[in-house]
């Protein structure tokens, strides 16, 4: 990722920080709605083809759009939180992401007697929250991730880097595979 766009990024959620919560949740509605007309000529192919080839007898209704318009605010909403996320401090995202009552997880892992727990999520979209929200919480953990294009890998290791969890990054033009390297974290 080059110099320029990340100090951009970071200039941006630092600004970001400054605004009331309010204000940035109305940010996040204003831009999912943008994403969401955007997307719509797209969106609605992958409805209809939705309809044509997994459910035939459905009608084109506006119910079938709402979890599309939710799809994009969920999307917003992860995106503004990992740029809150890469500039907050440590003591700052701890106060945000706390663990009301670790509890469960505490003997979810003493019932592993040392040998931990494995957690396997299907891909990073909006499951990324969590292994940083445990590592937070001082549980350990450990995320194993085909590497990512562009910036998103570099969001990927500073995010991992603050978070204080280990990231093993699979590269997969070099014919790794995920469950190979979850194998070999996991020893």
């Amino acid at each position: 990722m080059p110099l320029l766009l990340r100090n951009m990024v970071l200039l941006v959620s630092s600004l970001y920080q400054l605004v009331p919560a309010r204000l940035t949740d109305l940010f996040a509605v204003l831009m999912a709605r943008l994403a969401y007309w955007k997307g719509h000529p797209l969106h609605a192919r992958v409805l209809q083809d939705f309809r044509d080839n997994v459910d035939p007898t459905a009608q084109h209704s506006s119910r079938k759009w709402r979890p599309v318009r939710a799809m994009y605010r969920a999307l917003v909403r992860n995106a503004n939180d990992a740029l809150w996320f890469l500039t907050a401090s440590r003591a700052a995202a701890l106060r945000r992401f706390r663990i009301a009552d670790p509890s469960p997880l505490v003997k979810a892992l003493e019932a592993g007697a040392g040998r931990g727990a494995v957690v396997v999520f299907p891909h990073l979209g909006s499951y990324a929250s969590l292994p940083v929200v445990l590592a937070l919480n001082g549980f350990p953990t450990t995320i194993v991730a085909n590497r990512q294009p562009g910036p998103m890998q570099w969001v990927m290791d500073r995010g991992a880097r603050k978070a204080g969890l280990e990231l093993v990054v699979v590269d997969r033009t070099r014919g790794v595979s995920v469950t190979a390297a979850t194998r070999c974290s996991v020893r």
